[in-house]
């Protein structure tokens, strides 16, 4: 070789790119997870008390408030009754009232004898009449007559029992109370 000849280089054959370095994601330890836990569980009593404050404040369903749902129709009116008689019924015999079928309403021993067969017969059937008015709304306008004819005992009926007619007979059911001596 000559001075005047370049050096030979050698031939480094090309090295593999390996690519970027993979990222390292932190795992999730439990410090992670227990204050995300803790964050809602915070949430949730937050929406709670915030939904029970509003429903105080809303108070429940009023007598008046939930009459407003209906007209002015025969069959309007009495289903306005028949949700009188029950809220009635109910603060004295318990809300679980609001809870039963006219046909369990029927079987009650209880109420049977706090109200006697005079009015237990006209309460009945007024809660009947009160479910075909709200569950079988396509009826025919003899139907409307009828109810107009039942509408003035059924009216007598339900401010019989909001004015408390009903405690006495219920008082007089009760067993009388011991006396200690």
């Amino acid at each position: 070789m000559t001075m005047d000849e370049p050096a030979a280089k050698t031939l480094v054959p090309p090295r593999p790119n390996p690519g970027p370095e993979p990222l390292v994601e932190p795992a999730i330890g439990l410090p992670q997870v227990a204050a995300v836990a803790l964050g809602l569980l915070v949430l949730a009593i937050l929406g709670t008390w915030l939904l029970r404050r509003r429903d105080r404040a809303r108070g429940g369903p009023s007598p008046a408030g939930a009459a407003d749902a209906f007209d002015d129709s025969p069959s309007g009116r009495v289903a306005v009754l028949a949700l009188r008689a029950r809220q009635s019924l109910a603060s004295r015999f318990g809300p679980q009232l609001h809870a039963r079928t006219t046909e369990e309403i029927a079987l009650d021993d209880r109420l049977r004898e706090a109200l006697g067969p005079d009015r237990m017969g006209p309460l009945l059937l007024l809660l009947e009449a009160a479910d075909r008015c709200k569950f079988a709304p396509a009826r025919s306008p003899d139907d409307d007559a009828t109810l107009e004819e039942h509408l003035l005992g059924w009216t007598s009926l339900a401010e019989s029992l909001h004015n408390g007619q009903v405690k006495a007979a219920a008082r007089s059911s009760d067993p009388p109370p011991r006396h200690r001596s």
